[in-house]
């Protein structure tokens, strides 16, 4: 199955296409278009409003089946997340002091708390489950700027570390410093875990190449 947002005479319609059975399911209209799309779990969607440092943003859940909808965090510019695959929490950011604040939310209690790393959840993967574990690559600097808008523009370049956060035990730990282990500068984007979880791939953002770390 997939979703996707398509246009309609009124509000835009959101559709799950049923490859196997060979249907189409049409969803109540949004309000508006600009969305970003996860799908975390298997009934429930994550619908992100698309994030600008300059715009408040806010993120839901959405079941198709019902149509039901709820506020998982609202009201943050430069709102970006990161659901995690049981939907029982969320890593997110928002723009902040000209820089960039990340936290984790607990879906069930909504309870915030700063995250270990200051990062863009774009930068992030889950472990596989049972795993509470994410693997971030983590800027070690991060300039003065408009947060996201400046790095999706190319304004502003990172140099990241590669981290892994245990969130079921509070534990972090340094996988690697490309600057030094590969001898280049990585920007890590599009990061994610292998089937049996034993190599982290990545895209450097810089150069658009692939790298595999172990």
């Amino acid at each position: 199955n997939f979703f996707y947002l398509a246009e309609s005479e009124g509000p835009m319609a959101g559709m799950v296409s049923d490859f196997q059975n060979k249907k189409k399911e049409r969803s109540p209209g949004f309000p508006f278009s600009e969305w970003l799309v996860a799908w975390p779990k298997n009934d429930t969607l994550v619908l992100t409003s698309k994030p600008s440092a300059r715009v408040e943003g806010f993120s839901y859940s959405y079941t198709p089946a019902t149509g039901a909808f709820k506020r998982l965090i609202g009201s943050a510019f430069g709102l970006t997340v990161l659901p995690s695959p049981n939907l029982a929490q969320v890593l997110y950011s928002r723009s902040g002091g000209g820089g960039i604040e990340t936290f984790i939310e607990d879906v069930k209690t909504n309870a915030a708390n700063r995250f270990f790393v200051s990062t863009l959840p774009e930068k992030c993967v889950w472990g596989k489950e049972p795993s509470q574990a994410l693997y971030c690559g983590v800027p070690l600097e991060i300039p003065s700027g408009a947060y996201p808008d400046d790095w999706y523009q190319g304004k502003t370049t990172f140099s990241d570390a590669l981290w892994r956060i245990d969130l079921e035990n509070d534990a972090v730990e340094q996988l690697s410093l490309p600057e030094i282990d590969a001898e280049e500068a990585i920007d890590v984007i599009h990061p994610f875990l292998s089937k049996n979880g034993a190599f982290l791939f990545f895209i450097n953002k810089k150069d658009s190449s692939l790298w595999r770390l172990k």
